[in-house]
């Protein structure tokens, strides 16, 4: 159960950015957040989710230079973004998820970088980026599990 408005906002008020970045890291270390990968396949999707991000990343960078239709972009941005936050190059991450935002729409898009905002600290951030996922739909069901795990 969501915490009302008024209450989140004096929960929100209260908080130091120390704290935030301590909660984030808390959150992350016990129980990590749910990234996703998007459902078109896209050369270098399969190395990102067997865990060999950098082979992914290259593979997925190289197609982001070919001419590819919007939809395998916004796959390969969504992509991007998923394999630099597990390896935890948020500066390419942040590029890549707000790009991924940009070029879709979808849920996806808005709870990979809502993964990102709670790993670097931006915790307000995160959760509005869940709950923008829950709003447009398509992955609406990991952006809520994401919400359910920040209020544990």
């Amino acid at each position: 159960m969501l915490p009302t408005r008024s209450r989140l906002k004096l929960i929100l008020a209260g908080i130091s950015t120390a704290l935030t970045l301590a909660l984030a890291g808390t959150v992350a270390a016990d129980a990590p957040l749910k990234l996703r990968t998007h459902d078109i396949e896209v050369d270098g999707t399969r190395e990102v989710e067997a865990g060999s991000y950098q082979a992914g990343i290259a593979k997925l960078e190289a197609a982001l230079e070919q001419k590819v239709s919007l939809q395998n972009k916004e796959a390969i941005l969504n992509n991007l973004c998923v394999a630099y936050i597990a390896i935890e190059d948020f500066g390419n991450a942040e590029y890549y998820c707000d790009q991924a935002v940009l070029h879709s729409k979808r849920g996806l898009a808005y709870n990979n970088r809502g993964v990102l905002k709670v790993a670097t600290g931006q915790l307000v951030d995160g959760i509005r980026d869940f709950h923008m996922a829950k709003a447009v739909g398509f992955s609406h069901g990991t952006a809520k599990a994401n919400l359910a795990q920040l209020e544990q």
